[in-house]
């Protein structure tokens, strides 16, 4: 065990630690920016000296997890896996933070949800390694879905929408490289497209009062939803019964097709139902955020003025307006690429994202270098949750993704983050 840890410490990926050193420096400075006070004190927020604990804390958390063979984390994946689970449910017994269910401490949060990523990928990895080439079967296929299924629902329960999303591109990345049939992958693409498309059409022609159309009225009506699902249950019942005893391929085929509609059409249900005002309200924004300027819309047209106003150069470090007077919101988290494109401009915002490129260039290369399945596995899975932050996040500040509260990894202020990927 000895000699396997030295030489996994030995073939550390050095330009892969070198651009997450970079990056958490990165972060370092810009939340430093966004804690000072301009009051002319030059007092600094207390957010700034606990991110330095953070990356302290995490330094430490890095040279033990490297110490450790990933195999005796694999070995624990089910305890691993259970008590994200627990700690999930645990958030239910405080009050929300900012909207949301964490554990709240007193001293500081915990967000159960970010290190349940990273048992997720584990967990995930074990099964799919052990199934080898059965993934194929759709039974095998069903009970990947069922481990799937309660961390992102707890987390979408929490209410957060935008983290239980990113348990989704971890799970397709980790099924196509385990070989799953691209019908399988698709139909856990379609219960996204579904679950997640029709309460978005929804929640926006019910904020702008346009639900005059037949199609937006069903799609609106959760009763009318429920009477849907009950035919289309009606209807696979028949199906598996005339299957049992033809056991003609094509009526199992049409059945499973329907129960994908229904598994779809039950998640719209449930997030028409808990979806709260102000994510409806940034849905409108994200489709047009001119629809209220003043309110949803504000954070989005805030960002997009630090952005362009950084121009090529930027205004300088500390010297940005937009953040210095406060005129930019969650300027330490949700938008804190929009700080650090107003105060290095163009030129800065190109090496942050030089920096994630060889980030996941490397991580890549380690997916495909990787000694065995499992090894590959964790680390596909590891890529899919980074480049799934980096997408939306950098989409959020530049006004192509719906605002969802995902951080920027590294670089936006937050414990549970940071320590998660560092780890």
């Amino acid at each position: 065990m000895g000699y396997a840890r030295s030489r996994e410490r030995s073939h550390s990926d050095y330009w892969l630690i070198s651009a997450a050193l970079f990056l958490i420096l990165t972060g370092i400075l810009t939340v430093y920016s966004t804690s000072l006070s301009w009051s002319g004190s030059g007092a600094i927020d207390k957010e700034f000296y606990m991110q330095l604990v953070w990356v302290l804390v995490g330094a430490a958390l890095f040279f033990i997890t490297l110490s450790v063979s990933y195999m005796k984390f694999v070995e624990w994946s089910v305890y691993l896996y259970g008590i994200g689970l627990l700690a999930l449910l645990a958030t239910f017994v405080f009050p929300p933070v900012n909207g949301t269910r964490w554990i709240n401490l007193g001293f500081c949060t915990i967000q159960p949800a970010e290190p349940m990523k990273l048992c997720l990928v584990i967990v995930l990895a074990r099964f799919l390694n052990m199934l080898g080439d059965s993934i194929r079967d759709i039974r095998n296929f069903i009970i990947f879905f069922i481990i799937l299924l309660p961390p992102l629902g707890l987390v979408a329960l929490q209410p957060d929408f935008g983290t239980s999303l990113a348990f989704l591109p971890i799970a397709f990345a980790m099924l196509f490289a385990a070989g799953a049939k691209l019908e399988h992958i698709f139909s856990l693409f379609s219960f996204g497209i579904l679950g997640g498309g029709i309460p978005m059409i929804a929640a926006y022609y019910k904020e702008t009062g346009e639900t005059s159309g037949w199609l937006v009225r069903i799609l609106s009506d959760n009763a009318i939803l429920l009477n849907i699902i009950l035919i289309l249950a009606i209807i696979i019942a028949v199906m598996v019964f005339l299957w049992f005893f033809t056991r003609r391929q094509v009526l199992l085929r049409f059945g499973t097709a329907l129960l994908v509609i229904v598994i779809g059409l039950g998640i719209a249900v449930s997030l028409n139902s808990y979806m709260q005002p102000y994510q409806r309200k940034r849905i409108v924004t994200f489709f047009d955020s001119e629809k209220d300027p003043w309110g949803t819309g504000y954070n989005i047209n805030q960002s997009k003025i630090a952005i362009g106003s950084g121009g090529f150069f930027g205004k300088g470090f500390t010297k940005g307006p937009q953040n210095a007077l406060s005129f930019l919101p969650e300027n330490k988290t949700d938008f804190i690429y929009s700080t650090l494109g107003e105060e290095w401009g163009f030129v800065g915002s190109f090496f942050l994202l030089l920096a994630y490129s060889v980030f996941l260039y490397r991580a890549i290369l380690i997916a495909i270098n990787a000694r065995e399945m499992l090894g590959s596995l964790i680390a596909i899975g590891i890529v899919a949750m980074f480049a799934f932050h980096i997408f939306v996040n950098i989409g959020m500040a530049t006004g192509v993704m719906p605002v969802t509260g995902l951080p920027l990894p590294f670089v936006s202020y937050g414990g549970s983050n940071l320590l998660t990927n560092i780890i």
